[in-house]
């Protein structure tokens, strides 16, 4: 049990590095944003692994974005794994979605630990990481995700105060 264990953790390894070092290849459609991160935070919420510990709380507004929805998918899950993973004593994580006249705005915030302002310039570069087991591949593969869309992703974070990012989608295909 112990060596397919640690089999497959290097093959979660394997596959993030391969994952981080290609640039991903979207495949865009009209796509609602708030029932995407329905989806998402619904299948989240039953995760074996936070159940009982995390509740996860969403306001969304529908707005539809021309988004890679398996993309978004994948980038709404890390976000909300890493806000779990920040809060080992449990808490909850907001997930808002938001309509503007040109963008889709995504937040997503947690009661966690929080991040110190000199790692904040960081979080989004490969291979850096604070979690014990942690690959440092995942933000870096999110902000890779949300710039391809010609999107933006910021942070506030500070110790024990908790972590929220922000992500701006384009509603149309960027030129």
């Amino acid at each position: 049990d112990l060596a397919l264990g640690e089999a497959e953790r290097l093959n979660r390894l394997v596959d993030e590095f391969l994952e981080a070092s290609r640039t991903p290849t979207l495949r865009r459609r009209l796509t609602d944003v708030a029932t995407l991160a329905t989806t998402v935070t619904e299948a989240f919420a039953s995760d074996p692994r936070f159940l009982g510990n995390v509740s996860v709380q969403l306001t969304a507004a529908s707005i539809v974005a021309d988004v890679d929805p398996d993309r978004i998918r994948q980038v709404l899950w890390n976000l909300l794994t890493n806000a779990a993973q920040a809060m080992p004593g449990g808490g909850r994580v907001s997930v808002q979605v938001e309509a503007n006249p040109d963008a889709a705005v995504i937040r997503v915030s947690d009661e966690g630990v929080g991040i110190v302002a000199a790692e904040l310039p960081h979080i989004f570069d490969p291979f850096f990481t604070r979690r014990a087991g942690g690959t440092g591949l995942g933000l870096a593969l999110v902000d890779q995700i949300i710039r391809i869309h010609g999107g933006s992703i910021g942070v506030v974070s500070a110790p024990s105060a908790g972590t929220t990012f922000t992500i701006r989608l384009p509603l149309g295909v960027p030129s």
